[in-house]
């Protein structure tokens, strides 16, 4: 970028400020061996074939690892640069050359060093959704949901989190996926369930971390743990009565005849 651009000592400190920024990331091999190069995501082609192409060896690859629920997050608004931090944020997950201008594949390794989750994160601009699509275990979800919230409390607190979509898809059944709404979720979460089920497949869906993301303490967040069975799980650091599921959905249903 600044080949021509002088004094070339200036370079490194350039460099520095795009890493401080959340604005590009240093490439990291396995190992935390250097590549030397920087990605700015704003930079990147917005045709996602090739690192389709790495997500679907990865499918292959780890061909054990079960479809989870695809995630959709919609918010007020989404400008640009708060995707751009999100994929920054989440850059230990990123898999070398996965990615584009509108998302990243994503890969996470149990304590053995195994493979035990990969997936897409995807955004739209214009619908200003994020989208979380896994296979495996919900690590990649709760890291991506727990870096989303750390964005928007820290830089975009005026951006509302709106709705969440929950797609159970049977593509490979001929049959119609079911989705699962905010609301539903709430509703499981009043009735002490941290799972829900698919009546059509029988599959049972985590939404603990969902819960939190929604009605969770935006200044404490919540941590997770990932087992070696690929079960996980997360809890809040900090639980608030103002902030409980009962009051989150007064907040997100609002008084219909007030407006």
């Amino acid at each position: 970028i600044w080949e021509d651009y002088q004094p070339s000592s200036l370079h490194d400190s350039f460099i520095s400020l795009i890493h401080d920024c959340n604005l590009g990331f240093p490439i990291l091999l396995d190992g935390e061996s250097n590549l030397a190069a920087t990605l700015i995501p704003s930079m990147l082609p917005e045709s996602s074939s090739d690192a389709h192409k790495i997500f679907m060896d990865l499918r292959q690859a780890n061909a054990h690892l079960e479809r989870t629920a695809a995630t959709t997050i919609t918010l007020s608004a989404l400008p640009r640069q708060l995707a751009i931090q999100l994929q920054v944020q989440v850059k230990s997950l990123a898999v070398l050359g996965g990615w584009w201008l509108g998302g990243s594949v994503l890969a996470s390794k149990s304590a053995s060093g195994k493979i035990s989750a990969v997936g897409l994160l995807s955004y739209s601009l214009a619908e200003s959704t994020i989208t979380m699509s896994c296979f495996g275990s919900s690590v990649l979800r709760m890291r991506v949901l727990e870096a989303l919230r750390q964005i928007l409390a820290t830089q975009y607190n005026g951006i509302k989190k709106e709705e969440v979509d929950l797609d159970c898809e049977h593509t490979h059944t001929g049959k119609r996926s079911r989705k699962f709404n905010l609301s539903s979720i709430l509703d499981a979460g009043e009735e002490g369930k941290m799972t829900l089920m698919c009546k059509d497949c029988q599959k049972s869906h985590s939404i603990d971390d969902i819960i939190m993301f929604f009605s969770g303490d935006d200044e404490k967040g919540f941590d997770f743990t990932v087992s070696e069975n690929g079960n996980d799980t997360a809890k809040e650091s900090s639980t608030q009565e103002d902030r409980s599921i009962k009051a989150l959905r007064q907040r997100v249903s609002g008084d219909d005849e007030k407006g």
